[in-house]
Parts: C-alpha cells; structure tokens; sequence
C-alpha cells in the first residue's frame, strides 16, 4: 500500500473511531445463527480483542405473515416496501412490534395493521377536539395549598395509572421486548383515558391530566410510531420536536392505590352483575348491597340504574 493510504493521521482517526464504537454494546442477529455465526463472532473476539468483547447479543425469530410462513411460490408474501406504502411506516413499525419477542417468530397480522391505522387516526382526532374543548368543560388545578381540594379519587388513579405505563414501558424497552411496549404504552393507556373521561362524566376530567397523558403518550412510543407522536407533539404546541423531549421522570407509584382499584373494579363487576340479574328476573324491590368503606379523603360511590353502572366521586 501507498503511504497516503496508510498515513498515520488516517491510522488515528481509524483508531478513534474503533475507540468509540467498541466494545459492542448489542449485537442483533437471526436465531439461525446461534449455532455458527455468532459462536464465531464470539471466538473471533475473545482472540483479537479479549478486552473489548461483545456486551450483549440479541436473537429474534422468523417473520410469518397472517399467521402463515411467507412464500412467493404461494403468494402470501409481502415486501417492507409494500408494507408502508400500504400502511405507513408507523403503522408497520406497531404491527411489528405486536408481532413477537425473542426467538420466538413474529407475525404480521394485516388486521393488527389495518386496526392500527384506525387507532392512531382517532388518536389524534381526539387530541384535537380535545384541545378545541371549552375550557369549562374541564376541571382546572387550583395549584398552590388548595391544589387537593379539586383533585378526587379517579384523578389519583388516573395519575397512578400513566406512572404505571411509564415503568412498564421502560422496562419494556430495555428488555426489547416491544410487545409489552405497545401493549402498556398505547392500549392500556387507551384504556385508563376511555375510563377515566366516562366516569368523571358528573364532575369533569382534569385538564392537566388529559394533557399530562398526551404528553406522556407522545414521548414513551415516540420510538415506535415517531411520526404520529411528532404530529400530536406540534399539536400540544411544543416548541422542540419529541425526539429531543426528555424521558418522563418516574413518578411515585402508589402500589396500595392500585390494589384499591382492583378491588373497586371487582366490586363495580360484581354489583352490576347482580343488579343485572334482578333487572333480567324481572325482580322488584330493594336491593341491598353493603359495603364497608373506610377513607379518609374523596372516595368513589357505587350508583346502580336500570340501564348501567354509574360511578360517581363524592365526600363520605
């Protein structure tokens, strides 16, 4: 080789550069590969640069799709590119991650992908009503020493339930098990909003609440859908894009406040069944249901109609 080839300011910037990038903090690879290449990869390591081994390794498994291995031969086959052009790469990156963990073989269910386009759709016409709103239709922080006298039972375990997403979702992206991701920091998420606006139907929702889960719900699946989040992020009028948001701080987790939903849950479940039963028997009367509720603040009151099961918060 030429000097110029091999200069040695050339030799330093390639050692900086090996310098920076090793040692491997993850190596991802096929599960196929277990039994040569990445033995290989290990031992070619531990020979050249015993000190600088490889920090970790990741398989995953095969991608079937519709439950079915992909064959052109058969037909079922689908192309990335095909896949955003039909979907959108957001929505593919979801499906994906719905799909499966580890070794096991992932699926790409074009339901899972079709539904996807519908949720993040109606996500972001949410928001946007949300924030098109009247002011009145909310409750608003007091803030300062009177903050609790606005604050009630489902605000605390609404609160409670963002928090749990927080730590689930982080421990799902650290353990790359992206499933579990989806399924804290987009259905259930969801789903405890869906709650939390029906029952506070009586008293209004907080309005720091519902943006305080928007904002969360942007920043923890920033990395699987980032231009959805990127959007709803522009429309909460954030001056920076999400990719440069920090990381929700881990707020406390009231872990006896969650047992006390569960239990509150069973109880709502176990009441409407009865109350249905007596409607369906066409029973009249009263029908008594004690219970027994110790609290020392706002706590939820159980209302039962002919129709459905109210729940309401009010002093005791």
């Amino acid at each position: 080789w030429s000097s110029d080839v091999c200069s040695s300011d050339l030799l330093k910037k390639m050692r900086r550069e090996f310098e920076y990038w090793y040692p491997v903090d993850l190596r991802v690879s096929g599960k196929d590969l277990i039994g040569n290449h990445l033995i290989m990869f290990l031992y070619n390591h531990a020979a050249v640069f015993p000190d600088k081994m490889p920090k970790s390794i990741f398989t995953n498994g095969f991608l079937k799709l519709n439950d079915e291995k992909m064959s052109k031969s058969t037909g079922n086959f689908l192309t990335l590119n095909d896949a955003i052009q039909r979907y959108s790469a957001d929505v593919v990156r979801f499906t994906l991650g719905m799909g499966g963990d580890s070794n096991e073989d992932a699926n790409f269910m074009e339901a899972t992908a079709n539904n996807m386009v519908r949720n993040i759709t109606n996500t972001i016409a949410q928001l946007e009503t949300t924030l098109k709103t009247k002011e009145d239709s909310f409750r608003h922080s007091k803030g300062g020493d009177n903050e609790n006298e606005n604050e009630f039972f489902f605000d605390k375990v609404f609160e409670n339930q963002i928090e749990n997403a927080v730590f689930n979702v982080t421990a799902g992206y650290e353990s790359m098990s992206f499933r579990n991701v989806v399924k804290y920091g987009f259905y259930d998420m969801e789903e405890q909003l869906k709650k939390y606006t029906g029952v506070c139907h009586s008293i209004k929702p907080r309005y720091d609440l519902i943006m305080k889960y928007y904002e969360t719900l942007c920043v923890i699946m920033s990395p699987i859908i980032p231009h959805a989040c990127e959007y709803m992020w522009g429309l909460l009028a954030k001056s920076t894009s999400v990719k440069q948001a920090s990381w929700p701080k881990q707020g406390k987790i009231d872990h006896k406040l969650s047992r006390s939903t569960i239990f509150f849950k069973k109880l709502c479940t176990l009441y409407e069944r009865r109350l249905r039963n007596r409607i369906k028997q066409g029973r009249k009367g009263k029908f008594h249901l004690s219970i027994l509720c110790i609290c020392t603040q706002r706590t939820p009151t159980l209302i039962g109609t002919s129709k459905r099961l109210r729940l309401q918060s009010k002093f005791m």
